[in-house]
């Protein structure tokens, strides 16, 4: 059996091959193993930065701050990281998808991760933007240390 990549091997190859099905089967489930472990620490992180009464839409709902502010410390500084709960926190949808074994596992953890990443576009983020004065991206947020 094999499973074609991207290039991303150091040969430049992009096929894993695999001599059982077990084989492929234990490579799925570490590969799954992992995604899952990469959301969960994210979304770990993330939570220990704002903490766990700290969310923006407890604020959307009255349409005003209610609490601390906007959160940017921690995770969220991180440059090439906009919404770590939204982006690699969500891997395992993706995880427990291949772990499911059915083609279309995937696709569905697909149309949640996109669905996430639209509410955060065209809701949260204007949200954000008019009530704190800050964008997702907006180096001069305020900073809160936690």
């Amino acid at each position: 059996t094999q499973i074609r990549f991207l290039p991303l091997f150091a040969d430049g190859s992009s096929t894993l091959e695999f001599d059982t099905l077990l084989e492929q089967k234990i490579a799925t489930v570490v590969f799954a193993a992992v995604l899952f472990v990469v959301g969960l620490s994210v979304k770990i992180a993330a939570t220990w930065t704002a903490g766990l009464n700290t969310y923006y839409y407890k604020d959307m709902f009255y349409g005003r701050d209610l609490g601390e502010g906007f959160i940017a410390s921690g995770i969220y500084k991180l440059k090439w990281l906009k919404s770590p709960m939204y982006g690699p926190g969500n891997s395992q949808s993706y995880a427990m998808a291949l772990l499911g074994g059915f083609w279309i596992g995937p696709l569905v953890a697909l149309v949640f991760h996109m669905s996430i990443f639209a509410f955060d576009f065209f809701i949260e983020q204007p949200f954000v933007e008019k009530i704190y004065g800050v964008g997702n991206d907006d180096e001069d947020a305020p900073q809160i240390e936690v």
